[in-house]
């Protein structure tokens, strides 16, 4: 399969994800850690240095270090949000709870998957409740009401399509 960007090609004739074959590779329009133009002089070459020395020195939209996002204190007492990355249609956010913390009951128009990270939580999606830990997951379709406790406390990573644009205006930082 080509992709009409630099001719990358994928390989799904295995089971598990597909392979990226790097066939006429356009390595200037679709991957910028490795143009050979954008070192300086007396610098290691971005296509041989390790990627642990590219991605330090790279400011990037692609690239995001969990250290680096800020985190941020939520309406609901107890939880502090991190986006980890987002566009238009597509957000990922880390979401803490402390021991005890509620994410409140609530609605909107975006689809969210959300990924038990640690902790348990109790879920509840409009009339229906489970008891979730670690490795599970649950869906959250448009508009439908949804909420958890942690009564341990425990991490969340949320995935919501389109992004959502509230989680994006001023809020307080920790």
């Amino acid at each position: 399969m080509i992709d009409g960007q630099g001719g990358i090609r994928t390989h799904e004739t295995r089971e598990g994800p597909p392979v990226f074959k790097t066939g006429a590779f356009n390595h200037s329009a679709t991957c910028p850690v490795a143009r050979r133009d954008q070192h300086t002089a007396g610098e290691e070459s971005p296509v041989t240095a390790s990627p642990s020395t590219i991605t330090s020195r790279m400011k990037s939209d692609t690239f995001v270090r969990g250290a680096d996002a800020p985190w941020v204190t939520t309406n609901d007492v107890g939880l502090h949000r991190q986006i980890l990355g987002h566009g238009p249609d597509l957000m990922l956010v880390r979401v803490d709870f402390e021991p005890g913390a509620v994410g409140a009951l609530h609605h909107h128009p975006h689809r969210q998957v959300a990924y038990i990270v640690s902790g348990r939580f109790e879920v509840t999606v409009d009339d229906e409740r489970a008891e979730l830990g670690p490795g599970d997951c649950f869906f959250i379709a448009a508009d439908r009401v949804h909420g958890v406790v942690a009564p341990d406390g425990g991490t969340l990573i949320d995935v919501f399509t389109p992004a959502r644009e509230d989680f994006l205006q001023p809020t307080r930082r920790d």
